[in-house]
């Protein structure tokens, strides 16, 4: 793609942690309204790889399936792909 064809997203990053010398947190892609969970600043770069990639969706996995993403708050609270 050249830059007048790339599609733009916006993403709201919020780092809860600070452990092991990366970030985890919640990553918020607006366009789309999806959240997911991230353990690591590399995971968090990769899912917004993902969502930047040429159409394809990126791949978010809702907490509740036990991914290695999710944390004890995102169950408690409920919060979820939709």
């Amino acid at each position: 793609m050249d830059c007048k064809q790339q599609k733009k997203s916006t993403f709201l990053v919020e780092v809860q942690f600070q452990q092991n010398s990366t970030w985890q947190g919640t990553i918020h892609w607006l366009e789309e309204k999806k959240t997911q969970h991230f353990r690591s600043s590399l995971e968090m770069m990769k899912l917004m790889e993902d969502a930047l990639s040429d159409g394809k969706e990126p791949v978010f996995i809702p907490a509740e399936f036990g991914s290695a993403r999710s944390c004890g708050t995102c169950k408690k609270e409920g919060n979820m792909l939709k």
